[in-house]
């Protein structure tokens, strides 16, 4: 996936590659400081985010921006049931590699 943006500039760059596996093709499972791909849908599926987070765990599983923006500064908080909040998270993929191209 190739970042867009400064949400998570601390680790990578708009336009630098994460190199990523899916969640559905692995046995490996996201664990507390992993960067993740994560997929936020709204509305019914009308709007769907994708964005790259760290996992921390503060008594619950939050999604972290690791960035030094101040627009990026709050996490996504993964609700602990399977209550229907208005939106659906989901974690895509474990990024494993930040690939920074030459040009």
């Amino acid at each position: 996936m190739k970042v867009r943006g400064t949400s998570i500039n601390k680790l990578a760059q708009d336009g630098d590659v994460l190199v990523c596996i899916s969640t559905d093709q692995t046995a490996l499972e996201p664990k507390e400081g992993d960067l993740v791909i994560v997929r936020r849908i709204r509305h019914q599926g009308a709007l769907i985010e994708t964005t790259a987070k760290e996992i921390r765990k503060n008594g619950h599983f939050e999604l972290w921006p690791v960035s030094d923006d101040p627009k990026f500064q709050q996490p996504i908080i993964v609700p602990d049931d399977d209550t229907d909040h208005g939106e659906v998270i989901q974690i895509a993929a474990i990024v494993t590699g930040i690939y920074r191209p030459l040009r």
